[in-house]
């Protein structure tokens, strides 16, 4: 296969309220979890499993020589008052729970990106778009999005705030934004 490949994959089977998965999914837990809780672990584990599959397709078919693969989330469903319906529940079960914070995974594997980095720093979604940009050797491409690139270790300004970044996307998600232009 000679062609770049790109893919957009959004899932729902791990959002609230958890419906959308096959409930053989769901793990034998102790007691001391939240039904809230159940459910967003059974619909983790359900995700886990068919993007292990997907990768394993595309190892098979030799799709990572020109693919990039980008795997992030959303945002989890416990605020830091909440988090005891997670944390409670994995002591219960002898599981480790990293320090109880709220962490999004964004992991990029692909051809000629090897590159690995931890970021400690507060960052956002919109930061995605310009590390991809630059990871995939992209970085002067006209719209550079709104974040910064969170491999680079310069300094850098995002165009926006927090707040008006929350804004706009309010905007985008809950209103017909474009077909107002």
């Amino acid at each position: 296969m000679n062609e770049r490949f790109c893919t957009f994959i959004i899932t729902l089977s791990s959002h609230s309220p958890f419906w959308m998965y096959d409930r053989s999914f769901d793990m034998d837990l102790t007691k001391n979890w939240s039904e809230t809780a159940r459910k967003y672990i059974g619909s983790i584990h359900y995700m886990d499993h068919y993007l292990g599959q997907l990768i394993d397709y595309m190892e098979s078919q030799n799709m990572f020589d020109n693919t990039v693969l980008v795997i992030t989330g959303d945002h989890t469903i416990f605020k830091e008052s909440t988090l005891d319906q997670i944390t409670d529940g994995a002591k219960s079960d002898n599981l480790s729970v990293a320090n109880g914070k709220n962490y999004l995974p964004l992991i990029v594997v692909g051809d000629g990106i090897s590159d690995s980095k931890v970021v400690s720093d507060i960052v956002y979604q919109m930061d995605i778009y310009p590390t991809i940009l630059k990871l995939i050797g992209a970085d002067n491409y006209y719209w550079q999005g709104l974040g910064i690139d969170l491999m680079s270790d310069e300094t850098q300004c995002r165009q926006i705030s927090e707040h008006e970044a929350y804004i706009l996307s309010d905007k985008l998600i809950r209103s017909n934004y474009f077909g107002n232009w």
